[in-house]
């Protein structure tokens, strides 16, 4: 039997311990010898991490925005507040002829003037047809209320229902994000109605000036009037 101090005895140990560590790496598939020691566990990242919003967002971003989401969820169908939101956002300069402002405005101004004043106390002979000089709140948000029926107060543009996204932070709204994804609003028979107000209040004129102008006459006419127009917004 060879000594401890014999070259043959190192070789022969050698030799075995080289043939065990090829029969531990097979055993492990083929992945190499088990490393010793305390090891480092991999990092996995948490789930469902919400990521913090990137800036902040401006008022004209954040009405595109929910103007957006409301039309694609269907909620503009349903809802009057809903479509209010989509409506007046179409109805900003960016995307409403200055013409088909004007006429709405008009038509809106008209009707109030009528509808608020005494009968008796209109002088139709002098009656103005222009778009009203001052608004109580947002030019649109307030043709978007009198379009719908509604009283004129501000629209609270707080995200709920669908708008409120599911996490810790809001969806931010980006600039340019809008683009070519609204398109210009078109309103259909403002002219028409402008043109039937003004002949309306041409023939009360006429009742008046030859003395038959009553105010039963006159009530009854703007009974009878209503405003037949369609807005359509949306590329």
């Amino acid at each position: 039997m060879p000594r401890k101090d014999d070259d043959s005895f190192n070789e022969v140990t050698g030799l075995f311990q080289e043939l065990n560590n090829v029969k531990k790496e097979s055993l492990r598939g083929g992945r190499g010898l088990q490393p010793r020691g305390p090891q480092k566990k991999a990092f996995k990242k948490p789930k469902n991490k919400q990521k913090k919003p990137a800036g902040k967002t401006t008022f004209r971003q954040e009405t595109k925005y929910q103007m957006i989401k409301l039309i694609k969820s269907g909620r503009t169908l349903r809802e009057a507040n809903a479509l209010v939101k989509a409506l007046s956002v179409g109805l900003t300069p960016e995307y409403l002829e200055k013409e088909a402002e004007r006429n709405l405005s008009t038509i809106e101004y008209g009707f109030s003037k009528l509808t608020r004043t005494r009968a008796q106390q209109i002088n139709f002979l002098k009656f103005k047809f222009k778009p009203r000089p001052s608004f109580p709140i947002k030019k649109e948000e307030f043709l978007a209320r009198w379009l719908m029926g509604q009283k004129p107060r501000a629209i609270d543009w707080k995200r709920d229902g669908n708008l409120v996204r599911k996490g810790k932070y809001p969806t931010p709204s980006r600039d340019g994000s809008s683009k070519g994804k609204i398109g210009k609003t078109r309103v259909r028979g403002d002219r028409k109605v402008l043109r039937n107000f003004k002949r309306l209040i041409a023939a009360i004129a006429k009742l008046q000036a030859s003395g038959k102008g009553s105010k039963s006459a006159l009530n009854q006419a703007l009974k009878n009037a209503k405003v037949a127009s369609s807005i359509k917004t949306m590329g």
